[in-house]
């Protein structure tokens, strides 16, 4: 008798944390007659943006996990019977803020304020800024995506002052 294929992804609730660096399994169990295939591919965002086949398998295990590989993984199970079904599965991956600038120099005058930005990509979000000596500093966070927990931008104000007066020797 042909059965149809049915999928699930294993863990039932389809996410998944990783260490940025560490290794994670996924994992789907699939079942019908004849037994079906499976593959599994990652979600890409954007329009027309297709998802090329990444591994074969019940399971597929990330090495050395990148920030980069966050998101959404389908398993798809397939045997030529009726439709082939997929499963999805929510990756996060935890790393440290990695924190870069977008202008190496910023240029002032006397008495006018200047925007200092930096770009912090980190998961879970950071919690504290430090800024010029030590100093705390009002910090703003936005994400380029609502539903992922990555935080891209930091900027604090600076005013540019004359400096103190050096006596001769």
């Amino acid at each position: 008798m042909m059965i149809p294929p049915s999928v699930r992804a294993i863990p039932p609730s389809g996410q998944l944390t990783a260490r940025k660096g560490g290794a994670v399994t996924l994992e789907c169990k699939a079942s019908g007659n004849p037994v079906p295939s499976i593959y599994w591919t990652k979600k890409q965002s954007g329009a027309g943006k297709s998802s090329a086949k990444i591994g074969e398998g019940p399971i597929l295990t990330l090495e050395r996990v990148e920030r980069q590989q966050a998101g959404v993984y389908q398993c798809t199970a397939d045997n030529n019977v009726g439709e082939a079904v997929t499963v999805d599965m929510r990756l996060d991956v935890l790393y440290p803020p990695d924190i870069s600038v977008d202008k190496s120099w910023i240029h002032s005058g006397e008495g006018f304020e200047a925007q200092l930005e930096c770009i912090v990509h980190a998961d879970p979000q950071p919690t504290e800024s430090e800024g010029l000596n030590g100093e705390s500093t009002q910090t703003s966070f936005y994400s380029k995506e609502p539903s992922t927990p990555v935080f891209e931008l930091t900027t604090f104000g600076l005013r540019v002052q004359p400096p103190p007066a050096i006596p001769p020797e």
